[in-house]
């Protein structure tokens, strides 16, 4: 069963095939110091199903240049005995993913380190006493608005904050092991889709909004975004038919665009993260047969 979730790895191939952009433009604060910057489930989550796996996002190419054992990176225990948790670690992109050898015990509270950084990232959470059985629904979008903004960090040129109101998503897990990503699927240069922002955490509002910051340049033809929730062991939700817009005119509309993310993102970059965490699975199937 525990080999069989290196396959559920491969939901993070939209993650692994598109870069990121700068999120909004007043945010001029340099890039954070190398090493990792988040933690799923989030810390202080309770309710974690026992069947869940840690991902621990590092900084954009952190382990493109990691010589070292990933698996000394990370070390989980139950607070109450210290006894350590025994996994198995992989790494997609810039993810190092934490499996269990077995199932968490229930209603038990466990704490982690993660460490390549300067200063130890820590993290906790409490399971209770179920397992993940279905993936996360997500919710649709509401509304799309965007705003004009003059030259300034980000946007030099100027540009436009586009604001993605949806709803929050539906999962048997704890909200604090989704993830949210918004891609932009269509639009100028865009011919495999461009991971634009990602929210996680505990969202307590039934709608929330997802913000990115579009330059001029990508503004001039009508633009598509999707939005894809991953849970806390990997089963997604694609579904979503693209939101298709005209950021400058905002005239909201649906033309033919209805390319999913995770479609087009097997195109371009993500055959080749695929092909290493297939390979990665029959490496650590061959382990399980030999142990």
């Amino acid at each position: 069963m525990r080999v069989a979730m290196f396959w559920a790895l491969a939901s993070c191939l939209p993650l692994v095939a598109g870069a990121a952009y700068a999120q909004l433009p007043d945010d001029c604060t340099p890039p954070p110091s190398p090493g990792p910057i988040e933690v799923t489930p989030a810390s202080g989550a309770g309710g974690v199903t026992r069947d869940a796996r840690v991902s621990l996002r590092y900084t954009q190419d952190f382990f493109a240049g990691f010589s070292g054992d990933p698996a000394a990176l990370i070390s989980v225990w139950a607070t109450g005995t210290l006894e350590p948790v025994a996994g198995r670690v992989a790494v997609a992109g810039d993810v190092l993913f934490f499996l269990p050898d077995g199932l968490l015990a229930p209603s038990t509270s466990y704490a982690g380190r993660a460490t390549g950084g300067i200063a130890d990232f820590e993290f906790e959470f409490r399971t209770g006493t179920n397992l993940d059985v279905a993936a996360p629904v997500v919710g649709a979008i509401q509304s799309v608005s965007t705003q004009s903004l003059d030259p300034g960090c980000g946007v030099p040129d100027g540009g436009y904050r586009v604001d993605v109101a949806m709803e929050r998503a539906l999962e048997d897990g704890p909200d604090g092991s989704l993830e949210y990503l918004l891609y932009h699927t269509r639009g100028p240069g865009i011919d495999a889709p461009v991971l634009r922002t990602r929210r996680r955490g505990v969202i307590t509002s039934d709608l929330f909004t997802m913000a990115f910051v579009l330059p001029n340049s990508e503004a001039v033809t009508p633009i598509c975004v999707v939005v894809q929730v991953v849970d806390g062991v990997g089963k997604r939700d694609d579904s979503m038919e693209p939101r298709c817009f005209d950021p400058v005119e905002g005239n909201f509309f649906e033309p033919a665009c209805s390319v999913s993310a995770s479609g087009r993102a097997r195109s371009g970059r993500a055959p080749v993260a695929l092909l290493a965490l297939v390979g990665l699975a029959w490496f650590w199937r061959g382990r399980h047969r030999r142990g």
